[in-house]
């Protein structure tokens, strides 16, 4: 989950993942998205495992999520994952769900609009909070944290303020 930076994360849908009626269950995309956003900090070696021996996690303060067309089994899905915004003691993260692949060029290309991408399936917008779990209270993410992350010095936020807004966006319709 690197700052400014798409993760593409590949899996297949599953029997378990569907319902009754042969389609993915509401609450399993979420699960996906998951799923990706777990692979992507641990390719940064920021996984769970070691942010509870530090006693400090990023947990879900608020989410949106939009179901745009329905997945089956057998299906192909790749889930990107943004982290788009951060503030102190938040970060905001763009995932979404396509039915084909975007090409490296694509996600570049495209940066934050890659979530109006052609083949989506699936979008959601998460603002977490970073947590010492002694407390538990929220705490302003340290800065080996935010080194890991690439999470970018004052004065990026300076030049770009609209990446300090982790306020989740209303969805165009």
């Amino acid at each position: 989950m690197r700052f400014l930076r798409s993760h593409v994360f590949a899996m297949q849908v599953q029997f378990e993942d569907i319902d009754a009626g042969g389609y993915v269950h509401h609450p399993r995309y979420l699960l996906f998205a998951e799923r990706a956003r777990y692979a992507a900090l641990q390719e940064i070696d920021f996984g769970f495992e070691r942010q509870l021996r530090e006693n400090q996690t990023f947990v879900v303060a608020e989410t949106m999520s939009r179901y745009v067309k329905p997945l089956s089994m057998g299906q192909r899905i790749w889930v990107v994952t943004r982290t788009v915004a951060c503030r102190k003691s938040s970060i905001k993260v763009f995932q979404a769900i396509y039915t084909s692949e975007p090409s490296t060029n694509e996600l570049e290309t495209l940066g934050d609009a890659v979530f109006a991408y052609a083949d989506l399936a699936f979008s959601l917008q998460i603002r977490f909070v970073f947590l010492n779990l002694s407390g538990p209270r929220v705490i302003e993410i340290p800065s080996e944290s935010r080194a890991m992350l690439e999470i970018p010095g004052e004065e990026f936020f300076c030049a770009s303020p609209e990446r300090r807004d982790v306020r989740l966006l209303q969805w165009a319709s």
